[in-house]
């Protein structure tokens, strides 16, 4: 079967940190030239690739956008990325995708807290700096940090709306975050006390309260 050859305009975002794991939206045309065949499928045959060599399974979402996640690169800081929906023939549009290196960030503490937010979060880390941008991000929800030294930067929680599992970023210069794969914050129902049973108790404490 021929096709029209696919072609990509841009991708959002274009730079990323350099242990992978950002998942890239391609815009472009021609992505789905399967859609009206039900029958057969090139979902196995559908990639991205970074320079020459690497390869990164690709998502058709539409015939206008695509999805990948990038891989990790310490060395090389652009890739040129292309596509294939046939496991061969790639595209040639010379769109590049940039690495940064990020923070690194070793754990959160704590690592839990009510969907009303306002939790104190410290992020645990090395070679942290004291920027004039310090930005954490829980989810999409961003939030100022606050330099401690060059091993802790702290950030308090924001409200969400329903509790779940957010992956937790961390940024020390504008839109350079981590990758927040290893940085899991979940967000619990926030408690109501409805009611205290006894309301008072004796100086010297030890009242059982329920």
């Amino acid at each position: 079967m021929y096709y029209e050859s696919p072609q990509i305009f841009s991708i959002e975002p274009s730079i990323g940190p350099d242990d992978g794991g950002t998942k890239i939206l391609l815009h472009g045309q021609n992505f789905n030239p399967l859609k009206e065949i039900n029958s057969m499928t090139n979902r196995n045959d559908t990639f991205c690739r970074f320079g020459k060599d690497i390869k990164s399974s690709g998502r058709i979402i539409s015939s206008t956008e695509m999805e990948c996640v990038s891989p990790p690169s310490y060395d090389v800081r652009s890739y040129v990325l292309e596509i294939t929906l046939n496991n061969r023939e790639y595209t040639d549009d010379e769109v590049k995708f940039y690495y940064y290196h990020p923070p690194f960030v070793y754990s959160i503490n704590p690592k839990i807290g009510p969907t009303s937010g306002n939790t104190l979060v410290t992020i645990t880390g090395s070679n942290f700096e004291d920027t004039e941008y310090i930005m954490c991000k829980f989810g999409e929800k961003p939030v100022p940090g606050k330099y401690i030294n060059q091993n802790e930067i702290q950030c308090v929680a924001p409200h969400v709306d329903n509790p779940g599992k957010v992956h937790l970023y961390l940024a020390i210069r504008s839109d350079e975050f981590s990758s927040g794969a290893s940085t899991i914050y979940r967000y619990y129902d926030t408690p109501v006390i409805d009611k205290l049973e006894p309301i008072c108790g004796p100086e010297r404490g030890f009242t059982q309260i329920s």
